[in-house]
This record gives C-alpha cells, sequence and structure tokens, in this order.
C-alpha cells in the first residue's frame, strides 16, 4: 500500500549539528517551539513505553548530564522526538560528542552572540 508520506531519512550527527546551528541562527518564538521544550520536559519525567521516546528520553538525559539543560532545549527545539529518535545509535553517540565539544563556546551557554 503506497503512502502519501514519505519516511523520514535517519540524520546523520553532522546534518543534526548544522540543523542545531540554523535553529541558533533564527529567531525562537511560536506555540510549536513550546510545544516542544515542553514535550522535552515531559518526556524527562515520564517513564515511556514507546521505543522511539525511550530513545528521545535516553539522548536527552545524556545531553543534560554532560552539556546542560540549554542543550536540551536546543535539541528540543532542533530536532525533535521523530529525527533524534530515528538516528541511529552511533549518529546519536556522535552527535552528542559534537555537542559536549562546542558547550564551552560562547555560540552557546552564555548567553553571547
Amino acid at each position: 500500500m503506497a503512502t502519501d508520506r514519505q519516511r523520514q531519512l535517519p540524520l546523520s550527527a553532522t546534518e543534526a549539528w548544522e540543523r542545531l546551528e540554523k535553529t541558533l541562527s533564527r529567531p525562537v518564538e511560536g506555540r510549536k517551539i513550546r510545544t516542544q521544550v515542553n514535550d522535552a520536559k515531559d518526556i524527562l519525567d515520564e517513564s515511556p513505553v514507546v521505543t522511539k521516546r525511550k530513545r528521545y528520553q535516553v539522548f536527552l538525559f545524556e545531553v543534560l548530564r554532560k552539556c546542560g539543560p540549554v542543550f536540551v532545549v536546543l535539541c528540543a527545539i532542533g530536532l525533535g522526538q521523530a529525527q533524534i529518535a530515528n538516528m541511529n545509535a552511533a549518529s546519536r553517540s556522535s552527535l552528542l560528542g559534537i555537542l559536549e565539544k562546542k558547550k564551552g563556546l560562547p555560540l552557546i551557554g552564555t548567553g553571547a552572540s
């Protein structure tokens, strides 16, 4: 059975970081953004049973532990649950490494531009 929607292709760590950089370069506002941030907050507080939500939760906890809450919000806004959950484990791990390297830069986390 053919569908009108195509499946999302998994992002590589580099593609995911490029999306996060684009997120940083544009104003953050709107209901969709609030929804994504609230969903990320909620998923950190729950025990998800769906595999994709579990993957998203594990990734967000790792980001929170290694990089801090600013990066959790950045990932929620810039990528969201579907993109992160669809990435393979190696890409998520590589993205976490990229985020760790970037966390000390003034670009993120200090409020400086």
